[in-house]
Order: C-alpha cells, then structure tokens, then sequence
C-alpha cells in the first residue's frame, strides 16, 4: 500500500514496546509482593532472610532498559524481516493470512526451540542440585546429634570477662543436668557444621609444630573450638587416645589440647601424638588427647585437621559460646527451664534455641539454595516454553486448515492428524533440548565442585528432565491439534 521500510519498522517496534511495557509494569508490582515468598523459597529454617528491599530508583532505571532491550530484541528481527520481504513471494506464502512467511515461521520454530534449550539447562541444574542435596543431608556428621538442642548466648558482648563467662556455663550446666529428663550438658564456642559459609565463621589459630616444616604454599591456619571436660562424651566424639579435659586445665595450669585423627597424621606423620608439643600464638601447647575425625563445616568436606582447647584456659573479647543439651526426649521442651534458670543466673543471659540437627542445616544453605532457585527458573522458564509452543503450534494449525481438511477429505483419520501434529511439536523441541543437553555437558567443570554423589552427567537426571520436557511439549500442542481434527473439511475448503 505504499508504507515505507522505516514506518513498517516504526509500527512493530511501537507495538512490541507497548507489550513490553505492560510486561515490565506487572513484573514490578510483583517483584514489590515477592520478596517475602523467595525468601520462602530459599531460607533454611530457623534462619531469617528478608528480601523486602522494595523498588528503588536504581531498580525501576534497570527495569527501562531492560525493557527498552527488550523491544529491541522482539521488535526488529520481524520488522526487518517485513521491511525486506518479497511482497509477492510473502502473499503466496500466506494466503489469505497475509503474514505467514517462511522466515517468520523458521523465527518462531528457533524462539520455541531456544525457550525448551533453556528450560531444560535449568530443569538439569535444579535436578542434580536437588539430589546433591539429599545425598549431602544423608552424611553422617561423626556426632550424635540425637535429641540435642543449641542455644546462642552473647555475653562476651554484655561486658563478660573470661572467668565469668565460665562461671557461668559451669554453673548452667550444673544447674540443667539436675532437672529431670535432662541426660547431660555442655558448651562450645563453635557449633560444628551451623553456618552457611562453609566455617568462615569457625576460629583459627597460627600454628608452629617442632618437627614439622611446611611446604611453600601450606597455610597454617587451622580451626579450632574450646571445650569442656565432657564435650566428647555427650556429642558421642570417641577418644581414641590420651584423656579428657579436666576442671584442672585452668588458666593457671599448662596448656593443653586435643587433636583429631587428620591432625595427627599429618602434622605428627602418624606417630603416637600424645606429649606432642604445639606452638599456638606464643603459647607452647602440650597434646593430652586424641578424637576420632568429624565433620566441622560442611557434611561435603573431606578430612581436616582440627583442635581443640579447654575452654577455660583460652577467652578473648567476643568469644561468645552455645549451650548443647541433650535430653531423653525432644530438648526444645527444655528450653523455657533453660531460660529460667539463665535469668536467675544473668538477666542479660538471652539467647535463641534451636535443634541441633537443624543448625548443621545451615551448611548446606548455599545448595538447598541453589537447586530451589534453578527449580523456581525451571519452572517458569518450562511454562514460556510451553506458551510459546502452544501459540506456535495454534498458529500453524489455523494456517494449514485447509492442507488438514485436503487430507481428511482424501481419507486421513483424525487420529492421523493428532499424531502428525504431535510430531511437529516434538521435532520442534527437540533441537532446544539437545542444545541444553550439550550446554549442560560443557558445564560440566563448573557444576563438578558443587555435586555431592551425583555424577555431573548423570543420565537419569538428564533423561528425566527430557522426557518430562517432552510430556509438557505433547500438552503444549495438544490442543491446538485436538482442534485441528474437529474441523469440518467441507466448511475449511469453502473458507479458504
């Protein structure tokens, strides 16, 4: 009709902008009601997160660009290719639908194509992440964490020194072991396996040991956590050498440690540790014990030398510790008693509880984290997937009506047309979920680290998420082919 290449350009890139506007503005009322339901979505329990940032104008500038990238992206690719068509070749290609070219075809089979790649890359990801994590939450600890609760005190904060914060565990302890059902206590400045980064938040010590000379790189530092006489037993850490801390071990008297069984081979080449000197920050320490290996930050990690001091002969500002008390049926129960009896000690003395089994949760946010966020982008990335394959699929169809009605009325059966349609579909997803699939394979070195028992080509979970992907594709195109069998052939030539 005379329009020019420019204008043609001008009205698509209009509309798409229109769409994308409203798209950005729902996305931004949602984004302001969501932050409570992600914090859902990725919190460990007992742990508090708040995502409520709300909308900033840093925020609403990103959401404009993106918008504007995206009009961009969706409005020239068709606009170019309306500019530059062959109007004669374009209205034999689309009949009477007048827009139905080849090329826009070919764009919207690779769009579908490119939102199944996606989906099932994050399908795969949220996969392997979900099953790491349940083989994780499945390694035994090496501590008995049956029916034992920990509570976080803060009264090196409130002005607390050293003996008295000893003075106080020593006489909770006393005090809560008396109360019936109660079956023994104890306290520590380090709660094994309870924060989410991995032990950044476990002590360290420089160590020198006579005897042992470190390699050029080998750092140090190892953790640490001070105890006291008792720990052992009621976390059901066996003593394999050597003895216990005692209330002897003062501040007054030497000082002493206990290692575990990696300190000992490989500071000690696995010779018999007890009487074995260790420097710590100036103080020469003596070995009086041996415990069996445990886990200390992650249920992941592999075996790590660790120590540990008395608890009353190593204090400085800020050493704050946990009360664990372990009771013959469930310890939260005890809670309220162990908080009278804090306040009767110290009306400072507040704290929160919980169990312990749910504090070494927090080691394994970041991955329970990681595979509910790829499930959340799975999901959604699976339902534009499926938008865009049934919007495609129902456009071809009302396209070919009459191609359909030709063959039913040559004798094609409907079920004939059903499964023709059907194929279409999947042929059309199956070039997007093979390259997720490669994509997925060559990620291989970057997910490799954050896999627990898993094999990062496993082939169920790559398997499971094609075939599910598969079954949303059939869905997807379902109706529009279920459509295409009720049409009458007769009624179809006539209106074509």
């Amino acid at each position: 009709m005379g329009a020019r290449p420019v204008q043609v350009t001008r009205q698509l890139l209009i509309e798409t902008l229109v769409v994308a506007t409203a798209g950005a503005l729902a996305g931004v009322f949602l984004a302001m009601g969501m932050g409570r339901t992600l914090a859902w979505v990725v919190a460990i329990k007992d742990v508090p997160l708040d995502l409520g940032g709300g909308i900033d104008i840093a925020t609403l500038a990103f959401t404009v660009a993106l918008t504007i990238l995206a009009t961009l992206i969706s409005g020239l690719a068709p606009a170019a290719m309306a500019a530059h068509s062959d109007l004669n070749e374009t209205l034999k290609d689309g009949g009477r639908g007048g827009g139905s070219g080849r090329k826009s075809h070919r764009l919207r089979r690779f769009i579908v194509a490119g939102e199944m790649g996606l989906a099932i890359v994050a399908l795969i990801g949220a996969g392997l992440l979900w099953r790491s994590f349940r083989n994780a939450s499945g390694i035994q600890p090496g501590f008995d964490r049956t029916n034992v609760s920990v509570s976080y005190f803060y009264l090196s904060y409130a002005g607390y020194s050293g003996p008295e914060q000893w003075r106080f565990c020593r006489e909770l302890r006393s005090r809560m072991e008396a109360k019936p059902g109660v079956i023994g206590v104890t306290y520590s400045d380090v709660v094994p396996m309870s924060t989410p980064s991995g032990g950044g938040l476990v002590p360290w010590h420089k160590l020198e040991i006579p005897g042992y000379v470190p390699t050029p790189n080998e750092q140090m530092m190892i953790h640490r956590a001070t105890v006291p006489p008792g720990y052992f037993k009621l976390l059901g850490i066996a003593m394999l050498e050597g003895r216990d801390f005692t209330e002897s071990d003062s501040v007054d008297a030497p000082m002493v440690i206990i290692v575990n069984e990696t300190f000992a081979r490989r500071f000690f080449h696995g010779s018999y540790p007890i009487g074995r000197k260790v420097g710590l920050e100036g103080n020469l320490t003596t070995v009086v014990g041996l415990v069996k290996d445990s886990k200390y930050h992650t249920p992941t990690e592999g075996p790590l030398p660790f120590f540990y001091i008395p608890f009353r002969q190593w204090f400085y500002p800020g050493l704050n510790f946990s009360i664990f008390v372990k009771t013959a049926g469930d310890p939260l129960t005890m809670t309220p008693v162990l908080r009278r009896e804090a306040l009767a000690l110290n009306p400072d003395a507040t704290f929160t509880t919980q169990l312990l089994v749910d504090a070494n949760g927090r080691s394994l946010s970041n991955l329970n984290a990681g595979a509910s966020l790829l499930g959340v982008v799975g999901a959604l990335s699976m339902l534009l997937a499926a938008i865009g394959l049934y919007s495609v699929m129902s456009y071809a169809v009302s396209q070919r009506t009459q191609e359909m009605a030709i063959r039913m009325a040559m004798g094609a059966q409907p079920r004939q047309v059903l499964r023709q349609v059907l194929w279409e579909a999947l042929v059309m997803t199956a070039p997007g979920v093979l390259a997720g699939v490669v994509i997925m394979l060559a990620a291989a070195e970057v997910l490799g680290d954050m896999l627990v028992s898993v094999s990062v080509t496993d082939p169920l979970t790559f398997a499971g998420a094609a075939v599910f992907l598969g079954v949303v594709a059939v869905l997807a195109s379902y109706f529009p082919a279920r459509r295409a069998t009720k049409c009458d052939p007769m009624a179809a030539l006539r209106s074509n």
